[in-house]
């Protein structure tokens, strides 16, 4: 779809009815349906014959494969005369040539040993490679022509006409001194199993948790990592005198061949690294133990990450300009019929707005109070619009401190301090109620009332003793919050 647009931008109309209902979950795997329906859509509306290309798809995730075979399956019933496919995939799991069945196959490999000239060809091919990289290790490390030819041997031997095997093998031993390389060669057992265990168990003491940690932050995210999003994501710097995507390119390269850089961003070798590295019994071995990836402490350490880099201190940095200039939305896109904030309501006259119940509504993922409250009781009755102050008390309520405090709604008028003035107050009451002091603190430098009040006639200070947060009490106090003040209660 993508591609089509990049040559047809006019077939949009065909995602916009559903992207407006949707937004950005439409690009989810629950949205499948709707997806293959837009496609039909665009392939029906453009006036040449479509050719698509998937390759690889043995790789998706099991629900992912079975959506899509799912389609495959009907094809010929259900797609436009102008769409012609072409699928390349290996046949394991079986259900993609279950699936398949009834369309012509070429077979490029077999293991059963059919088709010959094909399995042939992929022989002759690896052999070529290998033929080639190790012209390239013995100028590179001088290799003797007994040596070179040795080298050469047990690679194709080895090999199991895999084109990953042999570039990870050449990788390994381009690091290898050259007194060590018939040792190192008898190390590299044939498949992929057997050689990422040799790389990892290769990688040096002090590099252990480094390479593990990048390993992990890789393979879990949602899509590839730039150089930059990597350095955040490990906590690395620039030094006196090299730049910070430098010193991270070099720390990538410890990986011995793992983790690859193709034009600035980060990847997995492959994605059976992936399920290797996910396999329990890695925990059982010392040198694979801190290899050894736990999905679900994955994703909970990337998020940790996630929500340190956007409470830290300089959102001036790399990682943001980055950010910006890749056309990210952002608070200022007001007008974009496909902005992700369009789901924050704007003040209606004399009219409550309740809680909506759209999945896709930006606020509603919050999972708990006191932010879920804020967001349903508060923000969507009484939020003045501006999509740079619903991130403001976002931030606020979820305690990012020095967000909240970069998303700050500026005021260089009288109208922008009026048009302001509602959001700062929801400021105040989201910084108590997620004990967010320092937030508070600067709100109250600001000018904003100490003594506000809600609908309740609570003030600030009864919030804040009711939900026992003594920290907020303490700053409430300290600025002079009124203590003799009444509920409407007389309490």
């Amino acid at each position: 779809m993508y591609q089509l647009l990049g040559q047809k931008p006019e077939l949009i109309r065909c995602i916009l009815p559903e992207w407006r209902i949707h937004g950005s979950s439409l690009f989810e795997p629950k949205s499948f349906e709707s997806l293959w329906e837009i496609f039909q859509t665009m392939i029906n509306e453009t006036n040449t014959t479509v050719y698509c290309v998937l390759d690889g798809i043995d790789e998706l995730e099991s629900e992912s494969l079975k959506c899509l075979l799912s389609k495959l399956e009907r094809l010929e019933d259900t797609a436009p005369p102008k769409l012609k496919l072409m699928v390349f995939s290996r046949d394991f799991p079986p259900r993609i040539n279950a699936s398949l069945s009834a369309y012509p196959k070429i077979q490029l490999y077999s293991e059963s040993g059919m088709d010959l000239n094909f399995s042939k060809q992929i022989e002759n091919d690896v052999k070529t490679l290998i033929r080639t990289e190790v012209d390239k290790l013995s100028r590179i490390k001088h290799y003797p022509e007994q040596l070179k030819t040795h080298v050469f041997k047990t690679l194709q031997r080895r090999a199991q006409d895999t084109f990953l095997w042999v570039g990870l093998a050449v990788g390994f031993l381009r690091e290898v001194d050259l007194s060590a390389t018939e040792a190192a060669l008898n190390d590299l057992l044939p498949g992929l199993d057997a050689l990422y265990r040799r790389i990892l168990f290769s990688i040096s003491k002090e590099n252990l948790a480094l390479i593990g940690t990048m390993l992990i932050r890789v393979a879990f995210a949602r899509t590839p990592l730039s150089l930059a999003q990597l350095a955040f994501a490990l906590e690395l710097g620039p030094t006196p005198n090299l730049e910070l995507e430098v010193v991270t390119e070099a720390k990538v390269k410890l990986s011995q061949g793992l983790l690859l850089i193709n034009k600035g961003f980060v990847a997995l070798v492959h994605l059976s690294l992936k399920d290797y590295l996910l396999r329990n019994d890695l925990g059982s071995e010392d040198g694979l133990r801190p290899f050894r990836i736990d999905a679900d402490e994955g994703n909970c350490n990337i998020t940790k990450r996630c929500i340190e880099v956007m409470n830290g201190d300089n959102f001036d940095d790399e990682l943001f300009i980055e950010i910006g200039d890749r056309g990210v939305p952002t608070t200022d896109d007001t007008d974009d019929e496909g902005n992700i904030y369009e789901s924050v309501p704007h003040e209606s006259e004399g009219e409550d707005i309740p809680a909506t119940d759209n999945e896709n509504d930006i606020y509603e993922p919050v999972p708990d109070k006191p932010a879920k409250y804020l967001f349903e009781r508060v923000i969507k009755r009484r939020f003045t619009g501006t999509r740079r102050g619903a991130d403001f008390v976002a931030a606020t309520a979820l305690g990012l401190s020095s967000l909240a405090k970069e998303l700050l709604p500026e005021s260089h008028s009288e109208e922008d301090r009026k048009k302001n003035s509602d959001c700062l107050t929801l400021g105040l009451w989201a910084a108590v109620d997620a004990g967010n002091t320092a937030t508070l603190q600067l709100l109250i430098d600001l000018g904003q009332d100490v003594n506000a009040r809600d609908c309740y006639q609570n003030t600030l200070l009864h919030t804040a003793v009711y939900d026992g947060q003594k920290e907020i009490v303490a700053v409430l106090v300290a600025n002079h919050a009124d203590i003799e003040a009444k509920d409407s209660y007389g309490s």
